[in-house]
């Protein structure tokens, strides 16, 4: 895997960029982890074929959390985490 998982945060969105190099369809799950309060995690499938994920900030309480990425592209898979503020 050429290039990386880009985090950035708005006003509005956490946004996540997939490595440039995935040209194929990525599949997979994303786990927005809240390490003192398992009530505020977060799920959300990746849709097929995207290139970004943006996740609401009004679905998700501030704080420190945990972004757990596991995806499928061409037949590998792949994983990520980063720690966040939200803010």
């Amino acid at each position: 895997m050429e290039g990386t998982f880009v985090v950035e945060q708005s006003d509005d969105f956490i946004d996540i960029a997939f490595p440039t190099d995935f040209t194929e369809g990525v599949s997979g799950e994303m786990h927005l982890f809240r390490p003192n309060n398992a009530d505020l995690d977060l799920k959300l499938s990746i849709p097929a074929n995207s290139k970004q994920l943006s996740i609401p900030k009004d679905k998700i309480k501030s704080g420190q959390y945990e972004i757990k990425i596991t995806c499928d592209v061409a037949g590998n898979t792949y994983y990520f985490e980063q720690g966040i503020t939200v803010k």
